[in-house]
């Protein structure tokens, strides 16, 4: 029994489009997986990760604790419910893994949750250790719903707790890397933010400030989360998504009465605004 993650060619991937991939019918108007392809992310998983191959085939490469598999439209990713893959450090090292098919412009979509892995609110940390807990908590013997629960939210809770301090630092290193960014968490800040990330964008220089195009996004997701409450009465809270298993970082007003997900990625390149102001028009539209 394992956890699985499907990354095609192409960004948007919808249920509809997972399961026409899984009928493989001549109709399915995805690009095939090469070859070339499947060897180009299994030698970028090896050196981003540093992982080594145990075992593997012409379509099928184990790295001990997962495997990928080639198929002919899509990537697997498959992860067993072992309890070594319990944890806070396997659990990064699956999320990185992901992050590599990111970063080759994969889309991905996972069937645990029934998302695309690209859509704001989105956590695979999340999906991975509510899936993981049930799985180790049903072959423990019976275990209440309710305690179940709270050891899913308690494992949210340590993640975002220490994501949210990571990007904080990252925050800082830019602020003295960058001359007149000032970072201050000011609603200002959020078109200074905004714009300097498209000028990196346009300019193929993420690098050069040690981050990737996915760290800067989720950096800017945590810092606009960070501006709101900072500068609105709001407060920082794991809260779980409607009819779904899986826990996301938000920021909730204190009447209650607004909740607003704090996902991944902010598509700004997407939709794009021309006098970089989105993220400033959102506080101002989105929190009172």
């Amino acid at each position: 029994m394992s956890y699985s993650i499907y990354f095609y060619k192409k960004r948007k991937i919808d249920h509809e489009t997972f399961v026409a991939s899984l009928e493989s019918n001549d109709t399915f108007d995805q690009a095939a997986i090469s070859l070339k392809d499947f060897i180009d992310v299994k030698d970028k998983i090896k050196q981003q990760l540093n992982l080594t191959v145990e075992s593997g085939s012409r379509d099928c490469i184990s790295f001990g604790n997962f495997e990928i598999n080639r198929h002919a439209h899509y990537i697997s990713m498959s992860i067993p419910y072992w309890p070594e893959n319990a944890g806070d450090k396997q659990s990064s090292t699956f999320a990185e893994v992901q992050d590599v098919f990111i970063g080759k412009s994969y889309g991905g979509y996972d069937p645990q949750c029934e998302q695309s892995i690209l859509i704001v609110g989105y956590s695979f940390y999340s999906s991975f250790s509510s899936s993981m807990e049930t799985v180790l908590a049903t072959s423990r013997g019976p275990a209440t719903v309710k305690n179940k629960k709270l050891l899913i939210l308690e494992s949210a809770q340590k993640h975002y707790e220490e994501l949210r301090k990571k990007l904080a630092q990252q925050v800082e290193t830019l602020n003295q890397a960058v001359a007149d960014l000032n970072l201050d968490y000011s609603p200002e800040s959020l078109i200074r933010l905004e714009r300097f990330f498209l000028n990196c964008y346009d300019k193929a220089s993420f690098q050069q400030y040690g981050l990737t195009r996915q760290t800067f996004d989720l950096l800017m997701c945590i810092y606009f989360g960070e501006v709101i409450v900072r500068n609105r009465k709001y407060e920082w809270k794991v809260e779980q998504i409607m009819q779904q298993k899986t826990y996301s970082l938000a920021v909730v007003s204190s009447d209650g009465m607004n909740t607003i997900f704090i996902g991944e990625e902010k598509d700004l390149i997407e939709f794009r605004a021309k006098d970089g102001k989105r993220m400033y028009r959102e506080f101002k539209q989105w929190t009172w």
